[in-house]
């Protein structure tokens, strides 16, 4: 990609790009617009984000090239961003991947996104999956694809994380923001994933500020929902009937590849792509998702 491309893509997250928006109960950004012949993407940030950090992190430029004159949604999930007065932001349940999911799909729907392909990074990618198949029709009625970026560890390897966000929300509950763990916990997981190369003060800044925008009780339940939270059963994955896109970059442990490969290996006709690094992902990404919006003719 040459350095003029890579401006282009981190540019299109500007403001000119994308307008906010208010998508049911919670609020987002959306490029483009719903029209005929036009595939939707509705996508769901990580833990402690939001789509501001998603901005500063090269997210948002990746999926604005990867759209191009399409119509995508990003929502602040319940508790995160320009969502953070979304009732329940405090309520653990409420940000279990299940209800994540539930609220994506509504968002995508008041957004006008209908039938839409729904994906999201890290534990955004599993509120995405349940986005499909918590849905009250058949999976494949009820989205026109999925796209799993970094997803999180999943079977065995999952339980070790779970006791860690139950560790970390209990150093919130206890120390708030204050206390040198959490964020220590805080800024590895938020800051570490950039795609458009190293970040800025400015954009440590609006990642971090961001996060502390939550306020700790609902980071808390965040993590406390994270923790709770369950993959659904080989069956129901062994049974989508869409296409699926997984993506993974090697070196995190939270997200690592063999999740990435193991969920393309038990979801049927599943397309895995492992970038060499967050850059090779900055700069091949947004091709593969492109392809994929492309092939899905809309209804």
């Amino acid at each position: 990609m040459s350095k003029l491309h890579a401006h282009f893509i981190r540019a299109a997250a500007s403001k000119d790009a994308w307008k906010q928006a208010t998508l049911g109960e919670l609020r987002g950004v959306v490029a483009g617009s719903p029209a005929q012949g036009v595939r939707s993407l509705a996508w769901a940030h990580g833990l402690g984000g939001s789509c501001a950090a998603d901005d500063a992190r090269g997210v948002a430029g990746m999926l604005y090239a990867a759209g191009g004159p399409g119509h995508t949604l990003r929502v602040d999930l319940r508790g995160h961003g320009r969502s953070q007065g979304a009732a329940g932001a405090c309520d653990a349940e409420l940000h279990a991947w299940p209800a994540a999911g539930a609220a994506l799909r509504a968002a995508a729907h008041a957004g006008g996104a209908r039938r839409a392909v729904f994906g999201g990074e890290a534990a955004g990618a599993f509120a995405a999956l349940q986005a499909v198949v918590g849905a009250p029709e058949p999976a494949h009625a009820a989205a026109a694809g999925l796209i799993l970026m970094r997803p999180p560890t999943i079977w065995g390897e999952r339980e070790v994380w779970r006791r860690r966000y139950e560790t970390a929300a209990g150093w919130v509950e206890k120390d708030g923001f204050e206390g040198k763990d959490v964020q220590w916990e805080a800024k590895l997981r938020l800051t570490a994933a950039s795609y458009a190369g190293k970040l800025s003060k400015q954009e440590r800044e609006v990642i971090l500020g961001e996060w502390r925008a939550m306020g700790a009780p609902a980071y808390a339940a965040a993590l406390r929902g994270l923790a709770a939270s369950e993959l659904p059963c080989d069956s129901v994955l062994r049974g989508l009937q869409l296409p699926v896109l997984v993506l993974a970059v090697p070196g995190d442990a939270e997200h690592p590849v063999q999740a990435a490969e193991d969920l393309a290996a038990i979801i049927p006709g599943a397309r895995l792509a492992v970038a060499q690094s967050f850059q090779d992902a900055f700069e091949t990404w947004p091709l593969l998702i492109r392809e994929m919006l492309d092939s899905l003719a809309a209804d």
